[in-house]
């Protein structure tokens, strides 16, 4: 039995206190109490609207945490770490910032595996996958836009290109031999 107490104690619950836009937070305990509170600072003024300054908090605590998972491996392991890359990820989709969102959540997903790996149990479902559908469907639409761009330039500078070819053959040709001048073909 004390082995099932041991593990009890190393699974995270949910804390239903917090409301962090629906999305599934555990409870990151004490492993780093000063992550947590930049975390929930910047959250915090995410709500209120401070997006920029939100952004460097949890951009500082991503840093600390970074530094920590360096230093020790399990720290990778956290449901702190999870939680930090959770809402930075939702604070990209807020910013509009498609590309940083798309890796927050992508190493949100890597975070979770390695929490299931440690904990073999987690008692919440997580839903980010839908987040990440979203962000690849409107990466892949931004990336189509830009090619048709891109495309229509190019179909425009060969109109362009043809147009001056065709001018350039017109006035050599016909307009040139019509006041006397025998053209390029001496």
């Amino acid at each position: 039995m004390p082995a099932d107490e041991e593990r009890e104690a190393e699974v995270r619950g949910v804390d239903p206190a917090r409301d962090y836009d629906y999305l599934s937070e555990f409870d990151a305990g004490s492993d780093f109490p000063l992550a947590i509170q930049l975390l929930d600072e910047a959250y915090a003024l995410k709500r209120q609207g401070e997006l920029n300054t939100a952004k460097k908090l949890m951009l500082v605590a991503r840093a600390y945490l970074d530094v920590k998972c360096e230093m020790d491996e399990e720290a990778a392991h956290t449901a702190v770490n999870y939680r930090s890359y959770l809402l930075l990820g939702n604070l990209y989709h807020d910013m509009r910032e498609w590309d940083k969102e798309l890796q927050a959540y992508t190493k949100a997903s890597w975070t979770w595996d390695m929490l299931q790996q440690r904990n073999k149990f987690i008692p919440s479902p997580i839903v980010y996958y839908s987040n990440l559908q979203r962000c690849n469907r409107e990466l892949e639409d931004a990336a189509a836009r830009r090619c048709r761009r891109r495309l229509s330039m190019v179909l425009l500078w060969l109109r362009v290109v043809s147009l001056v070819g065709w001018a350039f053959v017109y006035v050599y040709d016909v307009l040139w031999p019509t006041l006397g001048y025998t053209g390029l073909y001496q």
